[in-house]
């Protein structure tokens, strides 16, 4: 039983934080950038850097469903911020960005 192409590291890029991923794919990057590789250790660093995004976006895809849910009481609306409540949203705004309030109010 070898593992010759598994590193260390492997087991835990499900662990990492998206922060903690972020931080090691820039170190990656940052390292292959020199150019001071040597071949192997260059490719390791890319299959690590491509599970490292494949995590990542594995973390935003999670946090966009979350808010989803948190924003559309469990069905399934896309989260937009500018819908989210707000006073302003009362009135409708015109093509340069003024507010206009129900004249109702008045």
């Amino acid at each position: 039983m070898s593992s010759e192409h598994t590193t260390p590291h492997d087991t835990t890029i499900a662990q990492l934080s998206y922060e903690q991923a972020i931080e090691e794919l820039d170190t990656l990057i940052a390292k292959l950038e020199r150019g001071s590789v040597p071949l192997n250790d260059a490719i390791a660093a890319y299959e690590r850097g491509a599970k490292l995004i494949a995590h990542c976006n594995a973390l935003l895809e999670a946090t966009e469903a979350k808010i989803t849910a948190l924003t559309s009481g469990g069905s399934e609306v896309p989260f937009a911020p500018e819908q989210a409540d707000h006073p302003v949203q009362q009135g409708a705004a015109s093509e340069n960005g003024t507010l206009f309030t129900d004249r109702d109010e008045e």
